[in-house]
């Protein structure tokens, strides 16, 4: 009996050791994930007219920001804009050059965050973004 009283007190105080542990407050600094957005592109699917898209997202002022940022062509190109407030990133992705790219955005710098994407009738290739904060 002495035993399985030794037992039952040993996972008791592992039980307890876990649960203080998980309460612990945390002072973390990860980014955590506000927004994705993910746009692929085909030659056969190409209109004239649609050749640029633009995505607007408003930013908290109280907040740091991170864009995670991938894009790839099989085939043609596309030029890809970034603004925040009055920073403006312009990539070029080719074949040969794809993007992979993380741009911050630091509190009150900005309200809002827009994103173009302007292709050419051969583009056959992604965009995928992930918008962190805090």
């Amino acid at each position: 009996m002495k035993l399985s009283k030794r037992t039952i007190s040993f996972f008791l105080a592992l039980s307890m050791l876990f649960m203080l542990t998980g309460c612990k407050e945390s002072n973390t600094t990860e980014y955590t994930m506000v927004q994705s957005f993910e746009y692929h592109f085909y030659p056969e699917e190409y209109e004239e007219k649609y050749n640029e898209f633009n995505k607007s997202y408003t930013l908290a002022s109280d907040k740091d920001y991170q864009v995670k940022l991938s894009a790839t062509c099989e085939d043609g190109t596309m030029e890809i804009l970034i603004t925040d407030g009055e920073n403006e990133q312009r990539y070029k992705v080719s074949p040969s050059d794809p993007c992979n790219e993380i741009i911050s955005v630091t509190a009150n710098s900005s309200s809002t965050m827009s994103f173009t994407v302007i292709i050419e009738e051969e583009t056959n290739g992604s965009v995928i973004g992930e918008i962190l904060s805090r």
